[in-house]
């Protein structure tokens, strides 16, 4: 059996250790004679590439192979799977991690009675090594009573406890932080779904870290059976909240669009009589005496047409959203610039400003007045949210892939309520008194022309964050 790996991550590695411990019949002998992954450097593609392995960065060259029997997909991500599965040829199996665990299984021969011993320590160091090895997503082993008897080590680093924390405990009290098991419509249980079906069950649910921030997981379930009752699941959870984002923010592209195109013909019809009352205003007030009862109120009208005229302008620049003009531009030394340029409304607020820079330079391909103006506009809001003795943080670092570049901007104001975080992106949506609704859509537009992504991450009474990724540099970025 001649088998093509794609995505040479950890889940590669575990794959590997499968079929090297396995006893396959003499029939089958899986061989892995391919592995694909934009990363040459992963450990999966490291590991087989050593042994001889052939290495592509393109996994689309398996759909023509005709001397493949199995290609399994170890990259976790639905769409790769999916062209996969739709485009094979007729001759060749895709698989994917899971259902690969459950196709390996069936070609191994089945132990003997005698065999027992040998079998069952076979099986424990399978769990172990998938235990150790999957470190992708949050493993929980439950037993009928909701109460988790074994977990990997990665829920245990997002949730922020130890083993001990953890092991008894009830599953819901450690992921969702409540003392009732899940039952709502939005929240099925996979434990009561799985009693039910004695199928293996999949739902989504938003578990809270050890900040008490949301999460949305992806949630696959599968049934523990002893003599043919079930016992507990192994609950498999993923965390889906930056996919979720994306896909959300790629669909409000075209809405953006539309409201930018009706915007522009907006603004340009009222900028020319905004500009006639303004005038005309300013002219009257020329001749007229300073204590004459119509002054101040001519004042009024001047300065709410100042006001429209901002709009208007804001409008436009929402509206025109220009091609960026990109250069290569340190982003340490653009965050510094766009501190100095609020620094005097922070000052003149009390507010304590703090630059917290990577000591590493960052090299971003960008339009550096463009970013410049997302930082302003970030740190304009935090001003406005903050309160007189409050502090502002801009830092930067190398995001965890080490492909992009971090920026984020953080206040100690009162955050967001939860059920707005969702519309702070849109057009006119604003939660002051005097404000356009437009900073930070003009913010989403710049940063997605960048292909860049922006998210907040906010607890009502607790602050607010805003983090901005943006590609680096080709030749900055890791391998």
């Amino acid at each position: 059996m001649k088998i093509a790996i794609v995505g040479g991550g950890s889940r590669c590695l575990f794959f590997i250790n499968i079929l090297a411990t396995y006893r396959f019949s003499s029939e089958v002998q899986p061989q892995i004679v391919a592995i694909a992954d934009i990363d040459p450097d992963a450990p999966g593609v490291k590991h087989l590439v050593e042994r001889g392995v052939y290495y592509t960065d393109d996994y689309s060259e398996f759909l023509t192979r005709e001397d493949l029997d199995v290609v399994l997909d170890l990259t976790g991500d639905e769409e790769i799977f999916t062209y996969l599965c739709k485009e094979r040829n007729l001759l060749t199996t895709v698989l994917n991690d899971e259902t690969g665990l459950i196709f390996f299984e069936g070609y191994r021969p089945r132990e003997c009675a005698g065999s027992r011993q040998l079998n069952f320590k076979r099986t424990k160091q399978l769990c172990d090594l998938f235990f150790t090895e999957l470190v992708n997503e949050e493993v929980f082993v439950i037993d009928t009573s909701f109460t988790i008897i074994d977990v990997n080590n990665l829920p245990l680093q997002k949730y922020g406890l130890e083993r001990k924390d953890v092991i008894g405990k009830h599953c819901y009290e450690v992921t969702h932080r409540v003392k009732e098991p899940c039952s709502s419509k939005a929240h099925p249980c996979p434990m009561v779904e799985i009693q039910k079906s004695r199928q293996p069950y999949r739902c989504t649910h938003i578990h809270y870290d050890k900040e008490g921030h949301r999460i949305l997981h992806s949630i696959s379930a599968y049934p523990i059976f002893e003599a043919n009752k079930i016992v507990g699941i192994v609950e498999l959870a993923r965390d889906i909240t930056w996919e979720t984002s994306l896909q959300k923010s790629f669909g409000d592209q075209e809405k953006l669009s539309a409201i930018g195109r009706l915007a522009a013909g907006v603004a340009h019809e009222l900028n020319n009589p905004l500009t006639t009352v303004l005038t005309s205003t300013m002219l009257i007030q020329e001749d007229m005496d300073p204590k004459h009862p119509d002054y101040e109120e001519l004042d009024l009208v001047k300065n709410e047409t100042l006001r429209c005229r901002n709009i208007v302008n804001n409008l436009l620049n929402f509206a025109r959203q220009s091609k960026p003009i990109k250069q290569d531009a340190d982003l340490n030394e653009i965050v510094q610039s766009s501190m100095a340029l609020i620094r005097k409304q922070a000052d003149f607020k009390n507010i304590v400003m703090k630059c917290d820079t990577c000591p590493e330079k960052l090299m971003v391909y960008c339009d550096r007045d463009q970013i410049q103006q997302c930082l302003i506009n970030l740190g304009l809001n935090a001003i406005d949210a903050t309160a007189p003795g409050g502090r502002i943080t801009f830092s930067t670092a190398l995001a965890d892939d080490e492909k992009m570049a971090r920026i984020s901007v953080a206040d100690t104001g009162e955050g967001l309520p939860l059920n707005i975080q969702d519309s702070i992106f849109e057009p006119f949506f604003t939660t002051k008194e005097t404000g356009t609704g437009l900073g930070l859509s003009i913010t989403h537009g710049f940063v997605k022309q960048h292909k860049g992504f922006i998210g907040l991450e906010s607890t009502q009474g607790h602050g607010a964050t805003f983090t901005i990724r943006l590609p680096l540099k080709r030749e900055e970025t890791h391998a």
